[in-house]
């Protein structure tokens, strides 16, 4: 899970009437992490052979909108694996014979 554990934090920002846009940005943070929760079960539950039906009925939406879900989820997932795997490691090792002032 993303951060380990949930950022309380937000919920109570979530409660400040007097400061409504403050409340508005932690509604935003809270809607990120729990993508990013959302995200990382439907991988898991794909890699487990659970169907497109199974998550759909566990989200409470229809079977086309996990479809959609699921097959966004996964196509990051692999450009994710694509972007690493073609990603230039460069490490550079300092001159150990430059000397030093």
């Amino acid at each position: 899970m993303p951060g380990g554990r949930f950022p309380r934090h937000l919920i109570r920002k979530l409660k400040g009437k007097n400061w409504p846009l403050v409340s508005l940005a932690a509604v935003r943070d809270i809607r990120t992490y729990l993508r990013e929760i959302e995200r990382e079960a439907i991988l898991t539950a794909r890699g487990l052979g659970h169907s497109v039906e199974d998550i759909a009925e566990s989200l409470g939406v229809s079977p086309e909108r996990a479809d959609e879900l699921v097959r966004s989820v996964e196509a990051g997932a692999a450009e994710t694996e694509e972007e690493a795997a073609h990603r230039d490691e460069t490490i550079v090792i300092p001159d150990l014979e430059q000397k030093h002032d």
